[in-house]
């Protein structure tokens, strides 16, 4: 990072603590807002409910994928350890 970067960060973080309750406050009522809209549109509210019905099927397809490619990394790390360093 050079020092324009951290000089920039530095004053960004600083006018986010100075309103830093003021930006919580408006975030906290705008995930309000959108949980009272789950409460009042049914098909919105259904939409969510299927939304989270098929993550809860995709989890176990998901575990197994990730098993699948951890499997082939490692075989590639066994097949292929040492290949690159004779180039």
């Amino acid at each position: 990072m050079s020092a324009i970067d951290i000089a920039v960060e530095n004053t960004v973080y600083q006018s986010l603590r100075s309103t830093g309750g003021a930006v919580l406050a408006i975030r906290n009522v705008r995930l309000l807002l959108f949980f009272q809209l789950i409460k009042q549109w049914k098909d919105f509210r259904d939409l969510v409910g299927v939304i989270i019905d098929i993550m809860k099927d995709l989890s176990a397809i998901t575990v197994l994928f990730v098993v699948f490619i951890f499997m082939y990394v490692l075989m590639g790390m066994e097949l292929f350890a040492y290949k690159l360093r004779d180039t």
